[in-house]
């Protein structure tokens, strides 16, 4: 009945949103607290990862783990990778997914699902997301803390802080030669080079998932459940809104060929498929 009644609210909100988006599948309530979706092809062996934080998220317990599924939704194994504390945000480069985890990253073989490495950031209180530029620079946010941290050749170094701009920094994405940052106060546009930044999309609520679909558009989450596209110069379009319901829309995944957001519902403890139908 519970499942029902939840499938019968997300349809609800879609179509509210004036039909933009459709549901193609859903989980079980599998998942603990999950945080982040990564999408992850690697020559046509199209997966998932999905990090849980399995407790606190700010709890150093050794709960955490990450899952591996399927584009469609089928659990491939549940507690892929285990030992992490409250895993957040990933990232993929050359074979190695790179995960957040309170005051560290983990660094994971993918192809020997085995983790390799931890790298320490000495200050961070709560990295969330990361992405990596196209040169191999990992870019991480700390939420608390107010700073982006940066792992490039091995090291790790603070990045970016002291700005007023930079207040709550959550999602990541890169676009165009530009890291954007989600934050409370909408999407932030830094320059690699000269770590200029600027507001590129004014936006309250603030910034979990972010991801950019081109054409200055982008779909971003704000945790407590509200999914929408926003951009520089249009109004918020809805796609979903489960706030109401008290199920939250974390750290987004996207597949990029078939238009497909995927929503970690974090204490729902479930994934759902949404088809990107147009914009």
């Amino acid at each position: 009945m519970k499942r029902l009644l939840f499938l019968l609210l997300i349809l609800l909100s879609l179509k509210v949103a004036g039909q933009e988006v459709k549901q193609i599948w859903q989980t079980r309530e599998i998942f603990d607290v999950p945080e982040s979706v990564l999408y992850y092809n690697n020559n046509g062996n199209d997966v998932l990862f999905v990090s849980n934080i399995a407790g606190n998220p700010s709890e150093k317990d050794g709960n955490g783990f990450i899952s591996m599924l399927s584009t469609f939704g089928k659990i491939i194994k549940l507690k892929w990778i285990t030992g992490l504390n409250a895993p957040k945000g990933m990232a993929v480069f050359n074979g190695k997914l790179y995960v957040t985890d309170i005051d560290r990253i983990a660094i994971i073989d993918i192809d020997k699902s085995m983790i390799v490495k931890f790298v320490d950031v000495s200050g961070a209180s709560f990295l969330n997301d990361m992405v990596f530029d196209g040169k191999g620079n990992l870019y991480i946010s700390d939420m608390t803390a107010n700073v982006i941290y940066r792992y490039s050749n091995g090291e790790i170094s603070q990045w970016l802080s002291a700005t007023s701009l930079l207040s709550n920094p959550n999602g990541m994405a890169f676009e165009k030669d530009m890291v954007l940052i989600g934050t409370s106060n909408g999407i932030l546009s830094a320059n690699p080079d000269t770590k200029k930044v600027d507001l590129l999309v004014e936006n309250s609520g603030g910034v979990d998932g972010l991801i950019p679909l081109g054409n200055s558009h982008y779909v971003v989450s704000d945790w407590s459940g509200k999914i929408q596209i926003i951009s520089p110069n249009t109004k918020p379009l809805i796609l979903s809104n489960t706030t109401e319901q008290k199920i939250n829309a974390a750290d987004l995944g996207f597949i990029p060929d078939t238009r497909t957001i995927l929503i970690p519902t974090f204490f729902d403890n479930r994934i759902t498929a949404i088809l990107l139908l147009n914009n």
